[in-house]
């Protein structure tokens, strides 16, 4: 890897917003650069992902094969299944609001300072650190970001580890 990005989501909330550190530098040097930033708020992308993941759940393919996660709690009275279809449309309606979040003008600046630290043709280790899990289960993979730049490689961690 050619740099390492530490982007650090600290503190906040989705209905506040949450302040962004990213700290960018060249692999086994000192650092190289520093900005702030802000991830707007963003009150429906938890719903639209806890719909996916119900979805998710509740789709043909996904009970017949029984199929489970320990941290989802489905009421024993939960009869309904939904279609393939519905999973699919609850899919493709986070990803849309996931990217329409982080291309937020306030957002968009971030990425633009990664693009402009980073060229196309160098490998790179995206870091995102925050102790809120509910960021670190979004996906992340849909940033425009990632098109942009095809080298960069993306992890999680909470903030008090990598500290």
């Amino acid at each position: 890897m050619d740099k390492k990005i530490i982007l650090q989501i600290i503190g906040g909330s989705f209905q506040e917003g949450f302040s962004v550190i990213v700290q960018i530098s060249k692999r086994g040097q000192s650092l190289q650069s520093n900005y702030q930033g802000k991830l707007p708020g963003n009150m429906e992308i938890m719903s639209a992902y806890q719909q996916w993941q119900n979805d998710y759940y509740l789709s043909p393919m996904i009970r017949s094969a029984g199929i489970r996660n320990p941290r989802i709690k489905l009421s024993n009275e939960l009869t309904e299944v939904v279609s393939e279809n519905d999973y699919i449309n609850s899919q493709e309606n986070l990803q849309t609001m996931m990217k329409n979040w982080l291309d937020s003008r306030d957002f968009r600046e971030i990425k633009e300072h990664i693009c402009d630290e980073v060229n196309k043709d160098e490998s790179a280790q995206l870091i995102i650190t925050t102790n809120n899990v509910d960021l670190q289960r979004l996906p992340w993979q849909t940033w425009n970001l990632f098109k942009r730049r095809t080298l960069i490689e993306v992890s999680f961690s909470s903030a008090n580890f990598y500290h």
